[in-house]
């Protein structure tokens, strides 16, 4: 089974490009966190190459901007090209079959507390 599961941060806006048929393509790098030591420092990041397809690609580029929290699910591969210069390059990434924002904790909680009303408020 090749399943990938993501979560982590986009390091910049996607890049929307389209295909010659007409199809969206999404690519963007997600920072996922290694966690931390028993001393409690960062073991720093993984930046992952992500690729999307077609409307999942088009939903990303309204959804998601740089520093988004998001799970991101899809298949590792390896796929080889050549560069304007004609040498034989190969890119690793994920290609996603899911991805969507995901909101912190602390994000919901200060969501949830916007706008509501305190007893003395409330006209009954």
């Amino acid at each position: 089974m090749n399943r990938v599961q993501l979560i982590g941060r986009l390091t910049k806006d996607p890049e929307i490009r389209f295909t010659k048929t007409g199809k969206a393509v999404a690519a963007f790098d997600v920072a996922c966190n290694r966690g931390k030591d028993k001393n409690g420092e960062s073991l720093g990041a993984d930046f992952v190459p992500c690729v999307a397809w077609e409307t999942l690609a088009e939903r990303i580029g309204d959804q998601c901007c740089k520093g988004k929290l998001v799970y991101a699910e899809g298949r590792y591969t390896t796929r080889s090209y050549e560069d304007k210069s004609g040498q034989k390059r190969y890119r690793t990434e994920i290609v996603l079959r899911v991805c969507m924002p995901i909101q912190s904790a602390d994000a919901r909680n200060s969501f949830d507390s916007m706008g509501q009303q305190t007893d003395e408020e409330i006209p009954f």
